[in-house]
């Protein structure tokens, strides 16, 4: 047991005791629980939950549903839908304390709306209530969780739906961001749920026994954690609400810009519609992802290549350079493709140190690679320069320096680099030296006849290796001149 989860098992431990959770079976169930992935806490009036899980862990939530004897619906609902969409986010929740209810297992599965009502048409207790369902998902076009549970009178298969609200139909700060349907039986439940982001915890403290809850909260955790609000609606009005506590993600480590506090739930849902090609939806995701987060860098720059594949040029290059504003290394970002650089300058000046006492090409060129990654571009060019210089064979030394006239816009200089490397390794295959052939030609093309269509075409290469001002200026260009906005 890492500290990580030693401090949430403590945690865990004075809610219990709060809540008149005190058996041993509660123990010996924590002991058998992995907090480090992700644990989620929900607090009720009368009971809280546990919510645990991990990317790509079917096997491991299914044995841990066979050792706590889940009831075989759920189980057999969560091993089909696993079957059929793999490798998703997944979730085990667990209820303890007076007004106790089943165990649930969910998906984030953020998929179309079409492909899940599918899959639960092969649910008998659940295939009447799809038509039910598709009307009142009817403005949404993705489901972005899915859960199977019980119902706690009739022990029945419940399916839990949830999607996001469009932002753009209401723009109030608090808004809800999620909406959750429930189906048994052949049919849609005459109740929902909202989930509102970032509800500070003492907005919960509406009567006595929510102060109550409230105030152990602030003396069980260090620190205000990211934290949701539900609200349970039956004829609509409001019956019950929780308090939802993101205590601990594994992704929070692994990934830069992942975070359980500025999580955008819009952006992601932008994404998986980018992916399926329905780039007006996309958009509108997009869109409500920076109503969401105004200073979310992902979804700006994630907005501005769907405008752009839809041949809005102007329109998603000026998206693109506000995500940069935002987040300068926010192409890497997106493209997973990040570069921790917060240890360049020493190795920059260790280098420099064995560069003063032997000097060589290998040396020249690594420390080039530093400065270009670093985006000082300039002293990279001049280092490959050097490498070149000193070994004229060096082939990565070519390509290397290609790369950083392309930033720098000095497309004849990173032709010619380009076309070096090729003679020395004609088997190297490079699309940097098609892509600089085309900016080239283009380039030439627009010296002699400056066309609408040339202008844009430069353009998209010149976003493509991340010259997006330079980019912007020949999309402006296009667009004084009129184009017909054809597609990438």
């Amino acid at each position: 047991m890492n500290n990580t989860e030693a401090t949430i098992t403590q945690e865990l431990i004075k809610l219990a005791d709060f809540y008149g959770v005190n058996d041993d079976s509660f123990m010996q169930t924590l002991n058998q629980l992995n907090l480090e992935d992700y644990t989620e806490i929900i607090l009720g009036e009368q009971s809280f939950e546990l919510v645990i899980g991990g990317i790509a862990k079917e096997q491991q939530l299914l044995n841990l549903a066979v050792l706590m004897a889940f009831p075989t619906e759920i189980v057999d609902a969560f091993k089909a839908f696993s079957l059929q969409f793999p490798n998703k986010m997944l979730y085990t929740k667990l209820c303890f304390g007076q007004d106790k209810r089943a165990p649930s297992m969910y998906f984030c599965c953020i998929e179309p709306w079409e492909q899940i009502v599918g899959f639960l048409q092969t649910l008998p207790s659940i295939r009447d209530a799809t038509d039910m369902l598709n009307k009142a998902v009817a403005d949404s076009q993705i489901c972005f969780l899915l859960g199977f549970t019980l119902d706690k009178n009739n022990r029945s298969l419940v399916v839990k739906t949830y999607h996001l609200l469009d932002r753009q139909k209401n723009t109030t700060a608090t808004q809800p961001t999620l909406l959750s349907y429930r189906l048994s039986e052949g049919k849609l439940e005459d109740e929902h749920k909202h989930y509102t982001v970032g509800v500070a915890w003492e907005t919960f403290a509406i009567n006595d026994r929510w102060r109550a809850i409230v105030q152990r909260v602030k003396t069980t955790f260090s620190e205000e954690y990211a934290s949701m609000m539900s609200e349970l609606f039956r004829n609509s009005n409001r019956a019950g609400i929780k308090l939802y506590i993101f205590r601990a993600d594994r992704r929070e480590s692994e990934n830069t810009f992942y975070s359980l506090k500025d999580y955008n739930y819009y952006t992601d849902e932008g994404v998986r519609l980018s992916q399926l090609n329905h780039y007006p939806q996309a958009i509108r995701s997009f869109t409500n992802a920076i109503n969401y987060n105004p200073e979310d860098a992902r979804a700006h720059y994630c907005l501005g290549t769907c405008h752009l594949k839809m041949g809005h040029y102007v329109e998603g290059i000026s998206c693109v350079l506000r995500a940069e504003e935002l987040c300068p290394q926010v192409t890497t970002q997106v493209l997973g493709q990040f570069v921790d650089t917060s240890h360049n300058s020493k190795q920059i000046a260790a280098i420099a140190e064995q560069i003063d006492k032997n000097p060589s090409a290998d040396l020249y060129n690594n420390r080039g690679l530093l400065y270009f990654q670093n985006r000082d571009y300039d002293k990279a060019q001049q280092d490959f320069s050097k490498a070149i210089e000193l070994d004229t064979s060096l082939v990565r030394a070519y390509t290397n320096a290609g790369a950083a006239c392309m930033k720098l816009g000095l497309f004849d200089e990173a032709l010619d680099y380009s076309n070096r490397a090729a003679v020395l390794s004609p088997g190297l295959a490079s699309s940097d030296l098609a892509l600089t052939r085309e900016v080239v030609r283009l380039s030439q093309c627009i010296d002699k006849e400056p066309a609408a269509q040339h202008y844009n075409d430069r353009g998209l290469l010149l976003y493509q290796v991340g010259l997006f001002n330079e980019a912007q200026d020949n999309f402006i260009n296009a667009a004084e001149m009129g184009t017909d906005n054809s597609s990438i």
